[in-house]
């Protein structure tokens, strides 16, 4: 780290080395965004991470190390550039070189690949880069771009802007400082080498005002695209801008695309509407917003949920209370015959649960294997909720479809606290 070689030597004359060195950095070797993970890196791979040029040195002209594949990615990310040249003798530059030195902001390294055009415009959405018209990118070949945004590194945006405008579009509309480059310059939909539009960058960054900027210029900054900017553009997931703005609980920028056009219950893969991942949020008024704009309350995901399954699942009582105030079906079914209320049993949602009670659900209805709501709530072992069901009248000798009343089930589970609350408000024992 400090590069001191005189301590260096001094610590050979009384020391052998042998086994590599503990060191929790960066994750920048690992596609998954993690920001610290635990690494063992030998002698030279430190050196190459830290910068530590004069033992690195050292260790390599008196063969102690040899110089690794890893070193080439630690190099980049240390930023010396002599470790830099001597790790390249033997190994190209190439995408995992490229990926750490934008997740380490080496701005300066950046530059000189960029100088020397290491790597081509067609490289950066080909298939070295995140498998081209993937605009997530799978797990191990995600777009540099998505990196760039991950890392928020700004740097790397105006460079590439400088370059070429194309190099950004259209996801640099994700930073919120890009604003001018929209303003001023025109863009082809033609040259979008993704299968997300530019609306969908903006919005999944929460940036409204470059929102607001392209829903209201789209035809001056987006040519060559007879139908301009595609609000309801989708991702691969299938979802829409207005889907991943509800998701982040912007309600100005839902509320922006909305005004434009936003198709308020397209679906995704799923079968979700932007009210169901908004009800799981617990987002109170980006879910009025969306019911005063025509949000179809009841309407159900590709497992027959509606946003109140949802809203009970996360416990979301207030949004449930939305919800139901302006006419959810409370005692709606999904593809197992679950109520909301089976769903808060399942997920011990006590106050949406109560919640539901007052609001006139059905205790005692029953799933598809005959299950009521106490009969799961035993199952999780939920105490307080068993009580609230059994107060307000929970049948507490209902069987299920294998003739199980809750007290058998509790039984069999070794639920002995919930096996009391049963008995003592007059669960058959026989």
């Amino acid at each position: 780290m400090h590069d001191q070689i005189d301590k260096f030597k001094e610590y050979l004359t009384q020391n052998s080395i042998s086994g590599g060195i503990f060191l929790q950095i960066p994750n920048f070797r690992n596609n998954a965004y993690d920001y610290g993970y635990f690494a063992e890196l030998s002698l030279i791979e430190a050196c190459a991470y830290f910068g530590s040029v004069n033992i690195f040195y050292f260790l390599i002209s008196n063969q102690i190390s040899e110089i690794t594949e890893n070193c080439r990615i630690y190099s980049v990310i240390g930023g010396n550039q002599d470790i830099i040249n001597e790790c390249m003798k033997e190994n190209k530059m190439d995408i995992d070189c490229l990926r750490s030195i934008i997740r380490a902001h080496n701005h300066e390294l950046l530059e000189y690949v960029l100088d020397r055009e290491i790597f081509e415009l067609d490289d950066l959405y080909g298939e070295d880069w995140g498998k081209a018209g993937n605009c997530m990118g799978d797990a191990n070949y995600r777009p540099i771009y998505k990196d760039i945004i991950r890392y928020q590194n700004l740097n790397a945006v105006f460079l590439l802007f400088k370059r070429n405008k194309y190099y950004i579009f259209p996801w640099g509309a994700a930073f919120p400082q890009t604003i001018d480059i929209f303003k001023n310059n025109t863009f082809s939909n033609k040259h979008n080498h993704t299968k997300c539009g530019i609306i969908y960058f903006a919005s999944k960054a929460q940036n409204s005002d470059i929102c607001r900027l392209l829903l209201e210029s789209y035809n001056q900054i987006i040519v060559n695209n007879k139908h301009g900017i595609n609000i309801n553009d989708k991702d691969k997931h299938g979802q829409t801008a207005l889907h991943i703005t509800v998701s982040n609980n912007s309600k100005e920028t839902a509320e922006l695309l909305i005004s434009h056009g936003a198709n308020i219950n397209e679906k995704d893969d799923d079968g979700r509407t932007a009210l169901h991942i908004t009800a799981s949020n617990n987002s109170i008024e980006t879910a009025e917003l969306l019911i005063s704009h025509g949000a179809n309350i009841n309407e159900k995901d590709d497992d027959g949920r509606t946003a109140l399954h949802y809203a009970a699942r996360k416990n979301s009582k207030e949004t449930a209370e939305v919800l139901i105030s302006h006419g959810a079906n409370i005692n709606e079914k999904d593809d197992d015959g679950q109520t909301a209320l089976h769903i808060t049993a399942s997920n011990n949602s006590i106050e949406t649960a109560e919640l539901l009670i007052l609001h006139g659900i059905n205790i005692n209805e029953k799933d598809n294997d005959g299950k009521t709501a106490l009969h799961i709530t035993v199952s999780n072992n939920s105490k307080e909720t068993a009580e609230l069901l059994i107060s307000h009248g929970a049948n507490i000798n209902e069987k299920d479809d294998d003739g199980q009343t809750a007290l058998h089930i509790a039984t069999k589970n070794n639920r002995t606290e919930t096996a009391e609350v049963l008995i003592s408000h007059g669960a058959k024992i026989n």
